[in-house]
C-alpha cells in the first residue's frame, strides 16, 4: 500500500511538473506576440518594437497606426510612424518642407520634404490644410502629425492628420 502511494505521488509530482513547464513555455507564447510589433518597410529606423499604452505618447514616440482600407498606399494595414507634431502645436509648410513649431518646448523641428511621386512613380498629393503656401496651422485637438524616418516614408505629409482613435499603441523601439 505504501509503494502504491509513493508511485501515485511520484506520478502526481511529474504531472504537475509537466503542467508548470508547459505553462512557463506557453504563457510567453501568448503574451509576446501581442506585445511585439515588427515593421517590415524602410519607413522607420527600427524593425522591432514593444507595444505600450498610448498614455505614454510624447514627441518622437513611435506609434502603431490603423490605416483605412481605402488608403491607396497603406490599404488598411497597420503602420509604424513617429509623432512629429501633437495637438496644439503648429504645423508649418513652406513649399514642400514640413516643420513643427512645438508649443511645449518652443522650438521649430524639421519633419521632412514632400515628394511629387512615390518611389514607384505614382503621383502623390501633398497634404496642405491651408490650401495655400506657405501654410501655418494649429494641429487640431485629438490629432497628431505622424512622420517616418526615411525620405520616402508614406506619412502625414500625404495622408494628413491622424486621430488618436487610429493610434493602436505607442511602440518602444527594441532594435
Amino acid at each position: 500500500m505504501v509503494e502504491l502511494g509513493k508511485k501515485l505521488s511520484i506520478r502526481s509530482f511529474y504531472f504537475w511538473k509537466i503542467v508548470v513547464i508547459f505553462l512557463l513555455l506557453a504563457i510567453p507564447g501568448f503574451i509576446l506576440p501581442s506585445k511585439l510589433v515588427i515593421s517590415y518597410g524602410d519607413s522607420v529606423d527600427y524593425k522591432v518594437f514593444w507595444k505600450s499604452s498610448i498614455d505614454n505618447l510624447s514627441y518622437d514616440s513611435y506609434v502603431v497606426l490603423k490605416t483605412p482600407k481605402e488608403d491607396p498606399f497603406a490599404k488598411g494595414v497597420n503602420i509604424v510612424k513617429r509623432v512629429g507634431c501633437k495637438e496644439g502645436d503648429e504645423l508649418l509648410i513652406e513649399g514642400k518642407a514640413y516643420y513643427c513649431v512645438r508649443k511645449v518646448v518652443g522650438k521649430v523641428v524639421f519633419l521632412g520634404v514632400a515628394k511629387e511621386r512615390s518611389k514607384t512613380g505614382i503621383k502623390v498629393n501633398q497634404f496642405n490644410p491651408c490650401g495655400s503656401n506657405p501654410c501655418r496651422v494649429k494641429v487640431p485637438e485629438g490629432y497628431i502629425f505622424a512622420v517616418g524616418d526615411h525620405k520616402d516614408s508614406y506619412d502625414s505629409r500625404y495622408f494628413g492628420w491622424v486621430s488618436y482613435g487610429r493610434i493602436i499603441a505607442v511602440a518602444k523601439p527594441l532594435f
